[in-house]
């Protein structure tokens, strides 16, 4: 499906889509490749957009805490009250031990919106921690498990591992077309190709344009979530994902880029399958440009949760001391690592290249805001490979973990 010189709406954003629509990209994993150019292999099962692309679905209670522990065998538990869940909408279950493993998906069978009581179509096969009141005052972060709603009513689906691919083209006579992709509430399942780059949302080469997706559902898929391999002024905010392998979001390269307000629950390894290359997060609920080789001015990543990843929950950038770190801040990850991988970071942070003033030798990086938990190896670590006079923690917040904070000392740290 190729949207090259028209348009591809459902709803407007002054006139919601209050219908039931469903897209599904059929083919097999044999089928012939598409190549958008020398350097964009687009693939098949793939819905392409060089042009105008845009989805607004009806508004959804995407996520609550579990107000009761939700028990192993049990079909009952508690959420916060006066949500639009309903029977027959699946959501999922994050996990809240050391296990990353832990995790469900669940079918609504009844909801009460006055009380939060929720009974599931069949019984958990995990518990999940939950309780009435926040635990934030007496941690400094909020442990109860997240329950996510994965139902909207506007679906991209794949018979077998679809693809979205938003990027830029210039045509043979020499005409510009620049893709743009706007998706607000909007379900995306059983995408990304299994062992490829081919994830199920993918920004590549997307500089033309602002392109956003919100309060959407993205989950159940054999490889990536959403890879940013290129792209400029792109908003990923407000949504859930679930069940991926690999990475949830990866930005390898961009400009401008905003993570903010989303949940990532379960993502973890292909065994048998080297994705490293040199890069230090293998296996990242989210990465945030930590390929050696990348540079992403502007980015921004706060209020996010990764819950449940095989190897980390974060690798991010820091900030140059003494400047605005609000651009890093409220990050949590928790239930993080493996004892069959012997790993489990929450966040490691490195050094941004786009920032002259961490470049000189003298440098201070500050990492700040994030709260771990539940990580089977270090909590929160910084350096990596950078050449830093000063590393900075500052309101960051390590609990229950098998390591708190800590940094790397490597070749040519001073202190």
């Amino acid at each position: 499906m190729f949207v090259r010189a028209g348009e591809l709406n459902i709803g407007s954003k002054t006139a919601l889509f209050a219908n039931e629509a469903t897209i599904t990209l059929h083919g097999k994993r044999q089928d012939d490749q598409i190549v958008l150019n020398s350097a964009v292999e687009a693939g098949n099962r793939i819905l392409m957009n060089i042009a105008n692309m845009s989805m607004y679905g009806k508004p959804r209670d995407s996520h609550s805490r579990l107000h009761t522990p939700a028990l192993k065998n049990s079909v009952h538990f508690m959420v916060g009250p006066a949500l639009d869940w309903k029977s027959g909408d699946e959501i999922a279950l994050a996990p809240t031990s050391f296990s990353e493993l832990t995790h469900e998906m669940a079918e609504i069978l009844f909801y009460d919106a006055s009380t939060g009581n929720l009974t599931v179509k069949t019984p958990l096969k995990f518990y999940h921690h939950g309780q009435q009141e926040s635990t934030e005052e007496l941690y400094g972060t909020d442990v109860r498990g997240e329950v996510i709603m994965l139902t909207r009513n506007i679906k991209i689906r794949g018979k077998w591992e679809c693809t979205i691919l938003t990027s830029d083209y210039i045509e043979f006579d020499m005409s510009q077309r620049n893709g743009q992709t706007i998706m607000d509430n909007v379900e995306i399942r059983d995408c990304s190709q299994e062992n490829t780059h081919k994830t199920a949302l993918r920004f590549q080469n997307a500089h033309g344009r602002e392109s956003s997706i919100t309060n959407s559902a993205i989950h159940s898929g054999m490889s990536w979530a959403i890879n940013v391999q290129g792209a400029s002024n792109l908003k990923i905010k407000g949504n859930v994902i679930y069940d991926f392998k690999t990475f949830g979001i990866n930005v390898q390269q961009g400009n401008n880029i905003h993570i903010e307000d989303n949940i990532v629950i379960s993502v973890q390894e292909r065994r048998g399958f080297n994705t490293n290359n040199g890069i230090p997060d293998k296996w990242a609920g989210i990465a945030m440009c930590t390929n050696p080789m990348s540079v992403c001015p502007g980015s921004v990543m706060k209020n996010n949760i990764v819950a449940g990843a095989t190897y980390i929950g974060f690798t991010a950038l820091g900030t140059t001391c003494g400047q605005d770190n609000s651009r890093l801040s409220n990050n949590t990850a928790h239930s993080i690592g493996s004892v069959t991988v012997g790993f489990g970071h929450g966040a490691i942070v490195v050094g941004d290249k786009s920032q002259p003033a961490q470049q000189e030798k003298s440098a201070c990086m500050e990492i700040s805001g994030f709260n771990t938990y539940k990580c089977n190896f270090i909590g929160l670590t910084g350096g990596m490979d950078q050449n830093w006079e000063v590393v900075k923690y500052t309101k960051n917040n390590a609990i229950d973990s098998k390591g708190g904070i800590g940094a790397t000392m490597v070749q040519g740290w001073n202190s």
